[in-house]
Parts: structure tokens; C-alpha cells; sequence
């Protein structure tokens, strides 16, 4: 059994919710509008119905009973709205895409960056591997020029 004091803490959360008028309650009362009138179970409404779809339905039927002028001050309030507030389902879809796909050319990016890094890495160890090389073949003439001068010439 709920007691007298639980009914009065939930007394003062609906009266919050009510006087607050945030976006999660106009959902909820987008899905019960839409649970009252059109005969659907509320729990079939929030797990199976697209919620985008309900909120523009339930918007759609607010303002059926609008004046043309109120009409014209809702469209009004829109089109003063950024662009990237105002989305259509579909539009949000392309927009993720456009993400995934910025991701995978950023990425295909950095993979050719990071070949190039690896290819000057490896020219560089190439050139290095190529000076030791010469020094190498440098000093050992020296060696040998040396050897060969200090080898008196009957002994061989």
C-alpha cells in the first residue's frame, strides 16, 4: 500500500512536472495524448511507436484548431529557429551517415599519413643504412691503403 506521505511526494513531482513544462514531460504528454486518442495502450505507444512520429502527430493535431495567425506565429517562431534544431527523422539519418562517413575519411586520412610516416621512416633508415655504408667502405680502404704501405714489399 502507498502511503499518505508517498502520494504527497507524487502530488508534488506531477505539480512540478506540470509547472515546469520541460521537453521530457511534453513527451510524456505527447504519448499519453496520443495513447488517449487513438485507443492505444500506453505501453505500446512508448516501446513500438517511433517517438518523432508521435510528437508531430500530437503537434499536427494541437494545431488543427489554430487560427491562421497562430498558425502564421508558430511558422514564424520556426523559421526564427537554427536550421539544425529543425530535422526531420530523415534528415537526421543523412546527417549521422554524413558523420560515419566524415569518420571513415578521416580515418582512410590518417592511415595515409601514417604509410607516408612509415615510408620516410624507412627512407631515412635506407639513407642512414646507405651513409654507415660508405663510411664503412671508406674506412676500410684507409685501413687498406694503410695495411699496404706499412706491408713491406717482400713480405706479401
Amino acid at each position: 500500500m502507498i502511503s499518505y506521505k508517498h502520494l504527497l511526494n507524487l502530488r508534488q513531482i506531477a505539480v512540478h512536472n506540470v509547472m515546469t513544462d520541460d521537453v521530457e514531460f511534453y513527451i510524456e504528454k505527447c504519448l499519453r495524448y496520443y495513447s488517449k486518442t487513438y485507443h492505444t495502450p500506453l505501453h505500446i505507444v512508448k516501446e513500438l511507436l517511433p517517438l518523432e512520429e508521435v510528437i508531430k502527430i500530437t503537434m499536427e493535431d494541437e494545431m488543427m484548431d489554430f487560427t491562421a495567425d497562430e498558425i502564421a506565429d508558430w511558422k514564424a517562431k520556426v523559421d526564427e529557429t537554427p536550421k539544425a534544431y529543425v530535422a526531420a527523422p530523415e534528415f537526421m539519418e543523412q546527417e549521422a551517415m554524413s558523420e560515419e562517413l566524415w569518420i571513415a575519411e578521416q580515418t582512410a586520412l590518417l592511415k595515409k599519413q601514417e604509410e607516408k610516416k612509415k615510408q620516410q621512416k624507412a627512407q631515412t633508415e635506407t639513407d642512414v643504412v646507405a651513409k654507415a655504408n660508405q663510411a664503412i667502405d671508406k674506412l676500410t680502404a684507409s685501413i687498406n691503403a694503410i695495411t699496404i704501405k706499412a706491408t713491406p714489399q717482400g713480405k706479401k
